[in-house]
């Protein structure tokens, strides 16, 4: 018999019988997802010559992976690997539960220093050349795996309980794990996709409190870790600081000003023009994040995102022009956007002027000139993301200064009162689109 295995059967003949039935629940739930993905795929192997290793890693995952979170194979493998390396790390060289419990603190406060990025997600994404929507993913799992190792390291409370009474030197520890856990229910999609700014604050909130507990806590115990979370909490700062740096440079401007915005609400969807300094410049498919501090408490606290539409010169008065329109549009949710929507139409002339700051542009648009034929795939906003795309391929392709030929969108939206087939729909959702788009705020 191998020495791991040997290890093991010792393991198991030592072991309790909690940590017998948690061996059996885990190997059950490993044989469902290995039948369920056997269902699925049965017929994989016959396919296999006809799809790409890139293809496959970048296709949806079942519905029970769907379900954990784990939207495709790229990203499962990712988050097997980041498993894979806390067990070892938690499990090499560690002969008591004690040693255990004392490493999983340290990971656990080690995994809280990346989740530390400032009050916004858009300038660490655009630094590290990720999608907003992956390092949101990241974000949750390595939040996820930090709750589990503070639930481990927090069974120390259950053998301290039996011997100390729950005072302070209890109490706030506990405080910090009760934090961490209750900010998992909202990070459930059906909460995000519901309540999307109320469990932005209660997330916040929650955070907060963990952090300072947790700080106070490791200064009580006189834990070299304190000056690890110190740095955690310095580098969210640098971020947040970084963002206000990063929008100052891009406007030419050493303070963030506020400018005028023209908001109105078209069918479904809200469109905001604002006058930016010439200089400004925003490539097709990124976006900016708008912050509103005199529009109320509520829409202080909160940063919606707008994808960029269009940057275009107006020429209003004699002599070269020294601004430029930038029109952004989203479609308005529970918030600071649905509040802008309605109120756009109930105003005179469907529009309504107010004071915004502009955080941005952020995001690494692909570069599709190198290709032939392009195939957008769009559904709802989607598409008015990629018409900056498919304006500067068409003027590009007219100059002759990319290879492209041919365009084709395909535009799946939801119409009352029409039964089309999806495809259908999508094709008279584009010509409608190009048809009756909206004509400019300023009038015309």
């Amino acid at each position: 018999m191998s020495r791991p295995v040997s290890k093991f059967a010792e393991w198991l003949a030592r072991a309790s019988i909690q940590d017998t039935f948690g061996l059996c629940g885990l190997l059950a739930l490993v044989c469902w997802i290995c039948c369920s993905l056997g269902r699925r795929f049965r017929h994989l192997p016959l396919r296999l010559q006809q799809v790409s290793w890139r293809s496959f890693f970048q296709a949806p995952t079942p519905g029970v992976l769907q379900w954990l979170d784990i939207p495709t194979y790229l990203q499962g493998g990712v988050l097997t690997v980041l498993l894979i390396v806390n067990i070892i790390v938690i499990s090499l060289h560690a002969w008591t539960w004690a040693d255990l419990q004392k490493r999983a603190g340290c990971l656990a406060v080690t995994h809280l220093v990346p989740l530390c990025s400032g009050f916004s997600f858009s300038l660490p994404a655009h630094v590290y050349y990720v999608e907003r929507d992956t390092f949101y993913w990241a974000h949750r799992w390595l939040g996820r795996i930090c709750v589990l190792h503070c639930l481990l390291h927090g069974s120390v409370l259950g053998e301290n309980a039996r011997n100390t009474s729950l005072g302070a030197p209890l109490a706030i520890p506990l405080l910090a794990g009760c934090s961490l856990v209750s900010i998992l229910p909202w990070t459930l999609a059906a909460i995000l996709r519901r309540w999307p700014q109320l469990g932005l604050k209660v997330h916040y909130m929650l955070a907060s409190i963990a952090t300072g507990a947790l700080f106070y806590h490791l200064i009580d115990r006189v834990s070299s870790y304190r000056w690890v979370l110190l740095g955690g909490i310095c580098a969210g700062c640098a971020w947040s600081a970084g963002t206000c740096l990063h929008t100052m440079w891009f406007h030419g401007s050493w303070r963030i000003t506020s400018r005028r915005a023209l908001a109105r609400s078209f069918n479904q969807f809200l469109w905001l023009d604002i006058a930016v300094p010439m200089g400004w410049e925003a490539q097709p498919g990124q976006y900016v994040q708008l912050w509103m501090p005199r529009s109320g408490v509520r829409s202080f606290l909160q940063l919606p995102s707008f994808y960029v539409a269009s940057v275009d010169t107006v020429h209003n008065a004699p002599g070269p022009p020294t601004t430029r329109t930038l029109r952004i549009v989203t479609r308005p949710r529970p918030g600071v956007t649905g509040r802008i929507a309605q109120a756009a139409d109930h105003a005179t002339y469907s529009t309504i002027h107010f004071p915004v700051c502009v955080l941005g542009p952020y995001g690494h648009p692909p570069n599709l000139g190198q290709y032939g034929t392009i195939v957008f795939v769009l559904e709802d906003i989607g598409l008015f993301r990629a018409l900056p795309f498919i304006r500067h391929l068409v003027q590009e392709s007219r100059s002759r200064r990319n290879t492209v030929r041919r365009l084709e969108v395909l535009w799946q939206v939801r119409l009352k009162h029409f039964s089309e087939s999806p495809i259908m729909l999508g094709c008279f959702a584009v010509s409608c689109a190009y048809r009756n788009r909206p004509p400019p705020l300023g009038g015309g």
